[in-house]
């Protein structure tokens, strides 16, 4: 039988995923399309439940040695760390593709 993890969104995710529901929603003025964007971005996420290793650690430092995995879903990447020990899943940031992954993960210490 497969383990099953917890996934466990931090409030830096949260904050991510309400920053992309507003933008969509209120800036460009299409709610739903905003509840179906993000709505994708969790459930994607979600998935890691199963099968959290499939995605290899972030090369740079300091997340590399932290253990900082991250995976394409949309526009976003998806940071997360896997706490084995505990069976979950972090999902620390959601990242838009173009931004300056380095500089906007710095903000973020995991």
């Amino acid at each position: 039988m497969d383990r099953r993890y917890e996934v466990y969104v931090t409030p830096d995710a949260e904050q991510n995923l309400f920053d992309i529901w507003k933008y969509l929603a209120l800036d460009l003025q299409v709610p739903e399309i905003a509840d179906d964007y993000v709505d994708r971005l969790a459930s994607d996420a979600a998935k890691l439940d199963h099968t959290p290793y499939r995605h290899e650690r972030v090369q740079d430092e300091p997340w590399h040695s932290r253990g900082v995995r991250r995976f394409l879903s949309e526009a976003f990447w998806i940071y997360y760390t896997v706490d084995d020990e505990k069976g979950i899943v972090w999902i620390l940031n959601y990242i838009l593709v173009r931004r300056d992954q380095l500089k906007a993960l710095a903000r973020h210490r995991p």
